[in-house]
């Protein structure tokens, strides 16, 4: 299993080979909540043998969908991505929020997932 660290700006840019366990969020500050999510994913993944990945949208959805224009997020997607990189996560993938994304129908999306990065685990919270 490789500890690189891959960043990407589309899921369509990966063709993971290795079992993946993926986090899908906003993730717009890293609290508490998502750090208790990724670090228990990090740790089934490892015992496992598989990678770990977070996609994460770019817009947040709620800019697209309800059209605002303020910043949405609590930290800059840089700082995001930083956190989430320390807390053992191996890809992220900040994926634009478009109309194309967000007309995407359920199914079609998590066989995306499975498609590009070999995803056996879909993660989240509440």
């Amino acid at each position: 299993m490789s500890d690189e660290f891959i960043r990407v700006n589309d899921l369509a840019e990966l063709h993971e080979e290795q079992p993946t366990y993926v986090a899908v969020g906003s993730f717009d500050g890293v609290h508490l909540g998502h750090q208790a999510v990724l670090k228990s994913m990090v740790a089934a993944a490892q015992k496992n043998g598989a990678r770990t990945a977070v996609l994460t949208f770019f817009p947040h959805p709620r800019r697209v969908i309800q059209n605002l224009t303020d910043p949405y997020y609590i930290a800059t997607l840089d700082d995001r991505v930083k956190w989430i990189a320390e807390l053992g996560v191996n890809i992220v993938i900040t994926q634009p929020f478009n109309g194309t994304v967000r007309n995407t129908r359920a199914a079609d999306f998590v066989q995306q997932l499975r498609d590009h990065l070999n995803m056996r685990q879909l993660w989240g919270g509440n």
